[in-house]
């Protein structure tokens, strides 16, 4: 019993770290500007958001089943892997429809994550007889989400600005060398 207690806790905290890691996406604010140096226009981008749009409203439910099904935190867990998938094929894209699977893939990871947390941690507060907790947890992660959102802004534009530095091209190297492979291998 007071193991599993433990263990409500710790949903709690880990979600919390969760959260920081999730969001904090060095492209965040580059994207749009990688997207444009491999050849897409305005246009186009425009498109490729409206397909991670669409994607991510016909897939909520369901993906939001997988949750219910196999689990929130099988559902997270492969929203982490498709995310990883994603941003490989954001490396090796090429062309339009390159960028379309980036975009529907990052949607479903989008999805399967949404909603999962949440349900996590109150599911988590419910058995700790804790629920009325339930908005200030909120609160706290979305503090969270904000601090690690910034943060990557910050050092995400500080790289992509200082890629001729000593320091970026060694953080930067291997991932355009794992694009190129990507690329070569016809992915």
């Amino acid at each position: 019993m007071n193991n599993m207690v433990e263990r409500m806790k710790s949903n709690i905290k880990k979600n919390y770290l969760f959260s920081f890691l999730m969001n904090m996406r060095l492209s965040s604010g580059l994207w749009m500007i990688y997207m444009a140096s491999k050849g897409m226009s305005l246009t186009q981008i425009g498109f490729l958001e409206g397909i991670f749009h669409v994607t991510s409203l016909t897939m909520e439910v369901p993906t939001g089943s997988v949750a219910d099904l196999f689990g929130r935190k099988l559902s997270r867990t492969i929203g982490r892997c498709l995310s990883l998938v994603s941003i490989l094929v954001l490396i090796g894209s090429r062309n339009f429809l390159h960028f379309a699977l980036f975009m529907i893939l990052a949607a479903l990871s989008y999805n399967l994550e949404s909603g999962s947390g949440e349900a996590l941690v109150y599911d988590s507060l419910k058995y700790l007889k804790k629920e009325d907790n339930f908005i200030s947890v909120l609160g706290r992660q979305e503090a969270i989400f904000q601090v690690s959102s910034v943060a990557a802004l910050l050092v995400g534009g500080f790289l992509g600005t200082y890629n001729d530095s000593k320091v970026a091209p060694k953080m930067v190297t291997p991932v355009k060398d794992l694009g190129h492979i990507l690329a070569d291998s016809g992915i």
